[in-house]
């Protein structure tokens, strides 16, 4: 656990400020190149804007656990924003880097 947090925590704090932020270069900077892919500047907008207005700024995250699927690395967290919190689950690959990112 703690050596997935080593890299899942910085990175996930990274991602959720970048996406607070509208920062798409914050965002992405640790994402995979499927993942940089499959993100176009408008869904990223698009997607900001939405997570921004129902949920506010990001705030801050919490580790609640780690599992191994399909050769990925899933780490949910609960993450504080400024109108509520929310689950977070990062998916990383064997790389360490951002394969995916769901709101639950």
């Amino acid at each position: 656990e703690s050596e997935v947090r080593a890299y899942a925590d910085p990175t996930t704090e990274t991602t959720l400020q970048g996406l607070s932020e509208s920062n798409l270069e914050k965002y992405i900077q640790n994402g995979n190149a499927e993942f940089k892919a499959a993100l176009t500047p408008e869904l990223f907008e698009t997607t900001a804007t939405q997570i921004n207005s129902q949920l506010g700024a990001y705030q801050s995250k919490e580790f609640l656990r780690a599992e191994e699927q399909s050769g990925f690395i899933l780490v949910h967290y609960k993450a504080q924003f400024e109108k509520g919190e929310v689950g977070i689950r990062m998916v990383f690959d064997k790389d360490h880097l951002v394969a995916g990112q769901w709101f639950e």
